[in-house]
């Protein structure tokens, strides 16, 4: 990976949604002309609801993933399932064969990840591996992803090593030897510019969105903050998370004060 290619990325910033699209649409293009068959990854978030509409313009009766990882917010879940429905997608709900509180017991919660290297267990056998399965299963050989390079330092690390349309070897693969094409037609695009796009667009908003900033697993320990939030969102189960770590919360010295 060189200077010069993180360069091209920072370069894309400031750039109008117009030309975004347009390298976006080339990109979509570009994978489906490499591939034979092609899944959307749909999370129901922001990123995944643009990258869906772009997807569809070009390929109505695409295969649509969701990983329902059991630990979804109910908002998450219905808008999901309504956009399935109103959009007639040719869709698939996937399940985890273990849940979250089996792979956290026996795992351990993810650390904030600015300090992990690996992919958390949770996030592996809740998404990825259903995922996967699923893609191996159907003979899926490429699959479109929603993720940005100015999402994280890690992320714009990764695109500018990969680039945004690349053939990854399929994780604990058996039985299919051919790598599986990933496509990131929004590897260039802004948070300013997924929600000028919706806005134009007139597509739905999530409502997780009128609440928090991020729409994946609501337990997720994995990102900075989330102790604020999820104790704000639902105390109850923030406090069961920090007694399964270990730790205390305020309530508890209150309830010891009042009994």
């Amino acid at each position: 990976m060189s200077y010069a290619k993180l360069k091209e990325i920072e370069d894309w910033y400031n750039k109008p949604l117009d030309d975004k699209i347009i390298v976006a649409k080339q990109i979509i293009q570009d994978a489906l002309n490499q591939s034979t068959k092609q899944a959307v990854a749909f999370s129901g978030g922001k990123n995944s609801l643009v990258l869906l509409h772009l997807v569809l313009q070009f390929k109505p009766d695409i295969i649509v993933v969701f990983c329902n990882t059991g630990v979804e917010y109910p908002q998450n879940l219905k808008f999901v399932r309504k956009i399935a429905k109103e959009w007639n997608l040719n869709f698939y709900e996937l399940k985890p064969e273990k849940n979250f509180w089996q792979i956290v017991k026996k795992y351990g919660f993810p650390d904030p990840r600015r300090w992990y290297k690996k992919e958390p267990k949770c996030c592996w056998y809740l998404k990825n591996k259903p995922a996967n399965d699923f893609y191996k299963a159907n003979n899926i050989d490429c699959v479109f992803v929603g993720i940005s390079a100015f999402e994280s330092r890690t992320r714009k690390l990764h695109i500018a090593k990969k680039g945004p349309l690349f053939w990854a070897k399929r994780v604990g693969d058996t039985r299919f030897k051919k790598p599986i094409l990933r496509a990131y037609p929004l590897a260039y695009w802004t948070d300013r510019d997924i929600w000028q796009y919706i806005e134009l667009n007139d597509l739905p908003s999530n409502p997780v969105y009128n609440f928090v900033e991020r729409t994946g697993c609501m337990v997720c320990t994995g990102f900075i903050g989330w102790e604020k939030q999820l104790s704000a969102i639902n105390p109850a189960l923030y406090r069961k998370i920090m007694h399964m770590m270990g730790k205390t919360v305020l309530a508890d010295f209150s309830s010891h004060a009042q009994g």
